[in-house]
C-alpha cells in the first residue's frame, strides 16, 4: 500500500506530508520505504488563525478553521504528489491527524477529551483519495490518554531483541516511549512528559517581538546558562 501521512503539531510550524510504501501484514513482517516527503510551512496568517482559535476561538471561528485546515491539508497532499511526479490515483490512503486545538487527558476520575480540526471528507473530495482520521478518540473513549501517537512506530523502528530502550520525542508536547526487549511479553509504555517546543517557540516569538518563531539549531539556548534551582523545581513538579 502507498499511504500519505499528514501531521501538523502544536508547534504550529507547518504541515508534514510523507508518502510511505508498506508491505507486510503484521508488525513482524512489515517493511516500508519513504518514497517522498515535503513540509508546507504555515504562513504567518495561518499560524495566527490557528493560535487565535486555540486561545480564544468562538464556535464560528472553530467551524471555519475546520474547513480551511482541510483545504490546507489537501493542498499539502497535492503539492507532495506534484513535486515528486506522483499521480494521486496511485495513492491508496491518506492518514490525517488534523490540527490539535485542545487535548485534555483523563484526570481524577473524569473522562478525557480531545479536539483535532481538519475535515476528512473535504480532504478526500479535493484529492480523490480515501482518508482515515481522528486517531486519538478511540483510545480516550476507553479511558486512555489519547497520546502520544508515536509508540507503535517507535516499536517498529527501534525495538531491540536483547535490550530495552527509552525514546524521548520533543514535539510541541514532549513524550516518552519505553520499549521492552523485542522478545519480551511486556507491553510498551508511553506517555506525555510535559511542555516541549510549544513553550520554547512562544518564548522565542515573545522575546524577538515576533521576528522569529523558533530557536533555530538551539542557537539562543546555547547562549544562556542553566538555572539549577529552577530545574530542580520543575523536576519536583508532579505533572
Amino acid at each position: 500500500m502507498r499511504i500519505i501521512g499528514l501531521m501538523s503539531g502544536t508547534s504550529l510550524d507547518g504541515i508534514d506530508a510523507a508518502l510511505v510504501r508498506f508491505d507486510g501484514v503484521s508488525l513482524e513482517s512489515l517493511q516500508w520505504t519513504v518514497d517522498a516527503f515535503r513540509t508546507s510551512p504555515f504562513t504567518e496568517a495561518q499560524r495566527a488563525q490557528i493560535h487565535d482559535a486555540i486561545t480564544a476561538g468562538t464556535p464560528a471561528q472553530l467551524n471555519r478553521l475546520h474547513a480551511e485546515l482541510a483545504e490546507w491539508f489537501a493542498r499539502a497532499v497535492l503539492d507532495l504528489c506534484r513535486s515528486h511526479g506522483i499521480e494521486p490515483s496511485a495513492v491508496d490512503l491518506i492518514g490525517s491527524h488534523g490540527q490539535t486545538i485542545w487535548h485534555e487527558p483523563p484526570a481524577r476520575g473524569t473522562r478525557g477529551s480531545t479536539l483535532q480540526l481538519g475535515c476528512a471528507a473535504t480532504i478526500a473530495e479535493r484529492t480523490g483519495i480515501a482518508v482515515v482520521s481522528d486517531f486519538r478518540a478511540r483510545d480516550m473513549a476507553v479511558g486512555g490518554q489519547g497520546a502520544p501517537l508515536v509508540p507503535w512506530a517507535d516499536r517498529a523502528l527501534f525495538s531491540a531483541p536483547d535490550r530495552s530502550r527509552v525514546l524521548v520525542n520533543i514535539g510541541g508536547i514532549a513524550n516518552l516511549t519505553w520499549l521492552p526487549p523485542g522478545g519480551a511479553t511486556l507491553p510498551l509504555v508511553a506517555f506525555d512528559t510535559g511542555p516541549g517546543n510549544a513553550l520554547i517557540n512562544s518564548a522565542i516569538e515573545w522575546s524577538t517581538r515576533g521576528s522569529e518563531n523558533f530557536d533555530r539549531d538551539g542557537q539562543r539556548a546555547a547562549l544562556g546558562t542553566v538555572d539549577e534551582a529552577l530545574i530542580e523545581e520543575l523536576l519536583a513538579h508532579g505533572y
